[in-house]
């Protein structure tokens, strides 16, 4: 509980360092969430995403977070309370797995400090915060089904994240194949088993067939990838490299982790082994087919990874015993304590200054209020693709463009034509393509600069373009 209370105070105090949230799609979510509490029913049709288009989310996150509406700050807190509670799950998973206290604990300490995904849910509203823990005591719930009070609470959770997200289709396939790997060992598989995997797969598929028939009659197959535009599939990849890959998943991690994997697969074989190895499974072969987020899925296998990291810890202590080296085992786990605070603590502390530091600051909030204040009628303002529905949330009026692809009208040309509007040098030309998609503002803000690679407008003639704080009003 202590290890709980340290991650939690360690996300609260980044979250409320700054009073914005430190991505983007939180405002999405809060624009949702604000219509929910004024509606009742969710938002089906967005007026300002991309000028205006229908919108199709799993709102049971809203509806989930809303539940919480009477504490204050509720979205700062229960986000971060939630992604916390990955600390104990990852702590009685590794305990059963290995059933040592000191392993599991160390385990959970490092799963507590993962900097890719401190830098993926601090100071954010995520689905993904409730999405892990959720995975987590699932897992735990089906490695106890022979007894009843698991075997309903894993139902009735897995409903709840069949409506949640549509993760609930690769952990039931990852379920699926857990059985076909205990069939290839010949393991013995339990009834229960049997039949809970192919309940849950079909739970997963009638409620996701449900929630996104329209869709899937719109895109058929291309469904899967979300509408997103290839060329940031490409940009992602391109970004890359082994060094970024490790720092975000923690040394310690990779370093416990992998050989926690291959061991607990060739030698222990117990079942939550074969379950961990065929979620991670599973993930790598969405995400090798760009189904699931490259940056989603590395945080599913960071922390089951470091439940593996237990295993690790486990073996090496064994190994310790059994060479005289015993007396040598409190100096192992006092330099195991440090290495996870050298190497995992303080990077994610960089990690969280660094998304504060990206925060959209409070000068860049009034211009988009100035906007609000200053606009007339259908104005259109064109920004960084990554403040979308920040500028919606703070100015009220229309984006170009934002990252919620899904059932966007055609995204690749905004791209495209955004590509064109900041790299033309033809003022004449940007003009035309303004006009065309009604856009009366540019938001020039420091992520809009930084994502670009740009201080000023490289137009040839600059005459139409009037200058405000983070704002260039087009004016012819």
């Amino acid at each position: 509980m202590i290890l709980f209370f340290v991650v939690l105070l360690f996300r609260l105090y980044f979250s409320f360092s700054v009073a914005p949230f430190s991505d983007d799609t939180s405002y999405f979510h809060l624009k949702n969430i604000e219509h929910i509490k004024e509606n009742i029913f969710p938002m089906t049709y967005d007026e300002l995403s991309y000028g205006g288009r229908p919108v199709l989310f799993n709102w049971i996150f809203h509806y989930f977070l809303i539940i919480f509406s009477f504490i204050p700050f509720y979205l700062k807190i229960i986000p971060q309370l939630l992604m916390s509670l990955t600390v104990i799950l990852v702590y009685i998973l590794s305990k059963f797995l290995v059933k040592d206290e000191k392993s599991a604990l160390f385990a959970a300490f490092i799963s507590g400090f993962i900097p890719l995904i401190i830098r993926e849910t601090i100071n954010k509203i995520s689905i993904y915060n409730l999405v892990i823990p959720l995975i987590l005591y699932l897992i735990y719930c089906f490695m106890n089904i022979k007894n009843r009070r698991f075997l309903i609470q894993f139902l009735l959770l897995f409903i709840f994240l069949s409506i949640l997200h549509p993760f609930s289709i690769i952990f039931s396939l990852a379920l699926l194949l857990y059985l076909l790997v205990k069939y290839t060992e010949d393991k013995n598989i339990r009834k229960n088993e049997i039949k809970l995997a192919l309940i849950s797969f079909l739970i997963a598929i009638i409620i996701n067939l449900m929630i996104f028939y329209e869709a899937i009659m719109l895109y058929g197959i291309e469904i899967l990838w979300r509408n997103i535009p290839e060329s940031l599939y490409v940009n992602t990849f391109n970004q890359l490299n082994i060094f970024s890959l490790i720092l975000g998943l923690g040394y310690i991690t990779i370093i416990l982790g992998i050989p926690g994997i291959y061991y607990g697969f060739r030698k222990v074989k117990l079942d939550i082994v074969y379950m961990m190895s065929s979620l991670l499974l599973i993930i790598s072969i969405f995400l090798s087919f760009n189904v699931l987020d490259f940056y989603t899925s590395l945080m599913f296998i960071g922390i089951l990874t470091s439940v593996f990291a237990s295993l690790a810890i486990t073996i090496f202590v064994k190994y310790l015993k059994i060479t005289k080296l015993e007396k040598y085992k409190s100096y192992f786990f006092t330099g195991l304590f440090f290495a996870i605070i050298l190497l995992s603590f303080y990077p994610s502390m960089d990690i969280a200054q660094v998304q504060l530091e990206n925060t959209i600051t409070q000068n860049e909030v009034d211009a988009l209020k100035w906007i609000k204040e200053d606009s007339e009628g259908e104005d259109v303002i064109f920004g960084s693709l990554y403040e979308g529905h920040s500028i919606n949330y703070f100015s009220g009026k229309k984006n170009f463009y934002d990252t919620n692809f899904f059932l966007a009208p055609r995204p690749a040309l905004r791209l495209l034509e955004s590509d064109a509007m900041i790299n033309l040098e033809s003022s004449e030309m940007a003009l035309r393509l303004y006009k065309k998609n009604n856009i009366k503002y540019i938001f020039f803000s420091d992520k809009f600069k930084r994502f670009n690679g740009i201080e000023e407008l490289k137009y040839d003639n600059l005459s139409c373009f009037e200058k405000h704080d983070f704002v260039y009003k087009i004016v012819c």
